[in-house]
């Protein structure tokens, strides 16, 4: 999921890879193997304006390769604590963690490496959100963050963020460890918070599904992914007890929802009260997953994610630009193109001027999707620029 804050915030990936690799760049290598560094910095998403505090990561050196134009992957994972007892570091974007569990990893797409390749300066890779990132406790933290080059057609098996050495092809490993003040609270601080953070993210998503008086399957399988993701970073002691336990939450839940009677403000209270940012974005996330499970949102989905992002209290913006991304990809938007408050976040609080202003963003920031490789988000581009000009027809002109 596209977002920065557990839901909302976009991975800024700086460049294409392989650009930096092979080639001309060679003749200027660093030697001695790859080499990685990581600083702290404020970084802003140049299509919405958004600054967050992030992690930099910087890559120079070079790749033993066995042969011109190798497959090549990268990927980084992190960690928490001394060397004797490393845990994993979680994250909250889905498209930012291991297959099968929350634990983060950012993956390259493949690229073909020369034999001679070699960044001679220090790049940067990759900036991470801290937002999205959930540490084992809250305080001082001590987060190694390792970077591998593995072969893209046989990479090694990772499960939370560790490999046992068996399986796949790794070419060059590079680490760095840095110390963290972490202010949000961890995954191990607060299992009673966690646990209430779990039951209520999957009863706020089947209450999403059961918007139309019933759940697909679709829906359903969404849910159950989920739920089979978040429950593997419970502590491996209670996990079956959890496991058993949230089963039943969803079983209610699915039952209440198919009624009409999940209460989504008790729902809503109840996370305000235990889950921290990331969770709440998290659930944000998985609720629009399920309202995009067939492919086309409706206006009452719409209305229930505004009023859940609203009551959670999580930043606008930033909501904005998740809903947003997930919106251009639906393949049917159905009536929802109708309504332009919905679509274009017009809210009954803004001065004729605070809309003049915002239709003046959403108009650079889509008109500069114009032209995306991607013709789903081209499309969707071309509709909210004529979208943006009926609401500029019907509210400031």
């Amino acid at each position: 999921m596209d977002y920065l804050i557990g839901a909302i915030v976009v991975f800024a990936v700086l460049a294409i890879i392989g650009h930096f690799f092979g080639g001309d760049d060679a003749s200027g290598s660093s030697g001695g193997g790859l080499q990685i560094r990581v600083r702290e910095m404020q970084d802003t998403n140049e299509e919405n304006g958004y600054t967050y505090p992030a992690f930099e990561v910087q890559l120079r050196g070079s790749i033993p390769v066995p042969y011109d134009g190798c497959p090549v992957q990268f990927r980084l994972h992190l960690y928490d604590g001394p060397e004797d007892n490393l845990m994993p570091v979680l994250c909250s974007i889905d498209a930012m963690q291991e297959q099968h569990t929350q634990a983060f990893e950012w993956r390259s797409e493949p690229i073909a490496l020369a034999v001679r390749n070699g960044l001679a300066n220090w790049t940067t890779m990759l900036r991470i959100p801290k937002q999205v990132l959930v540490f084992p406790a809250r305080g001082e933290r001590r987060v190694g963050f390792q970077f591998s080059a593995v072969a893209a057609d046989n990479p090694p098996q990772f499960q939370y963020g560790f490999t046992d050495g068996t399986t796949g092809v790794g070419y060059a490993v590079a680490s760095t460890v840095r110390q963290y003040e972490n202010p949000e609270e961890g995954y191990r601080d607060g299992v009673e918070n966690r646990r209430i953070a779990m039951h209520t993210s999957v009863q706020l998503a089947l209450y999403m599904a059961g918007l139309g008086g019933s759940v697909g399957r679709a829906e359903a399988e969404v849910v159950k992914a989920w739920m089979a993701s978040a429950i593997q970073s419970v502590a491996e002691e209670i996990r079956k007890d959890e496991k058993a336990e949230l089963g039943a939450v969803a079983k209610r839940a699915f039952n209440a929802a198919v009624q009409g009677e999940l209460d989504l403000d008790q729902i809503v209270g109840q996370m305000n009260g235990a889950a921290s940012s990331q969770e709440k974005y998290n659930a944000l996330e998985l609720c629009m997953d399920v309202m995009a499970a067939d492919g086309k949102a409706e206006v009452s989905e719409m209305d229930a994610l505004d009023r859940i992002a609203k009551t959670l209290r999580v930043d606008n913006k930033a909501y904005r630009e998740l809903r947003e991304q997930r919106i251009a990809k639906l393949t049917d938007v159905g009536e929802v193109a109708g309504n332009l408050n919905t679509m274009l976040g017009i809210t009954a609080d803004m001065s004729a001027a605070d809309v003049r202003a915002h239709l003046s963003a959403e108009y650079r920031k889509w008109n500069s999707r114009v032209s995306h490789q991607d013709e789903k988000v081209r499309a969707r581009a071309e509709q909210m620029l004529l979208l943006i000009g009926d609401a500029r027809a019907k509210f400031v002109d």
